[in-house]
């Protein structure tokens, strides 16, 4: 997972790319539907597009743009959030990375102004071509918020489908202790499919099956 803040998809991968073969813009679309299995609450459905410029420097800045629930009749587009960053990804050896940021999320026309300032740092580092190990932290730095959190992430090959498994633990005032687990495939080229369930191990309520469907360009 390359760039951990603007991920349509997680797709199991060596990191050994040479820096000088970036592609300057890239983009995706996705949709993914949420079942929760351990509740009543309502299946939703979100679509995403993203855009991310990259320099054979290491550097990068993105833009994401992330919709309403459009099956929850209670929700409008003012719903939607926006999300912007910058950060720089440099290769630490053939196997190996470093990449850290900064980013700014925010609802969309929202008299609330509901804003998200976070900083990342993050490592990686692939076992064998097809296993990938990586890891990031995040910190909320708006001054009326105590939060910050770790992510931790595998990601395996295994031929037929990609395997994946995240997990996120909040700390301070964030409370999250969130498993997720997952395959995905890319059936034809540019186009991905993946299916995650998740879990908060704090309560057995919260869980829910995701399908995302991914086109990237």
């Amino acid at each position: 997972m390359k760039y951990n803040w603007l991920k349509p998809v997680v797709v199991a991968a060596s990191i050994a790319i040479p820096l000088t073969s970036m592609a300057d813009v890239s983009g995706y679309l996705s949709s993914t539907l949420t079942e929760p299995t351990g509740s009543s609450e309502d299946t939703g459905l979100i679509f995403e597009l993203g855009l991310l410029y990259e320099a054979e420097s290491g550097f990068y800045t993105g833009l994401s743009l992330t919709s309403n629930d459009v099956l929850d009749s209670d929700t409008k587009a003012k719903n939607s959030t926006a999300e912007i960053g910058v950060g720089f990804f440099n290769e630490l050896s053939d196997v190996s990375f470093y990449d850290l940021g900064l980013t700014y999320e925010r609802q969309l026309n929202n008299s609330e102004k509901e804003e998200i300032p976070e900083v990342y740092f993050g490592l990686g580092y692939s076992v064998t071509e097809a296993l990938e190990l990586s890891g990031y932290v995040y910190k909320n730095i708006r001054s009326s918020f105590d939060e910050s959190r770790v992510e931790l992430n595998l990601e395996f090959d295994a031929g037929m489908v990609d395997l994946m498994s995240f997990y996120t633990h909040g700390f301070e005032d964030d409370k999250t202790r969130l498993l997720e687990v997952g395959v995905g495939k890319e059936f034809i080229p540019n186009n991905y499919i993946s299916a995650i369930y998740g879990a908060d191990l704090r309560t057995s309520r919260d869980s829910y099956l995701e399908i995302e469907y991914t086109y990237s360009f």
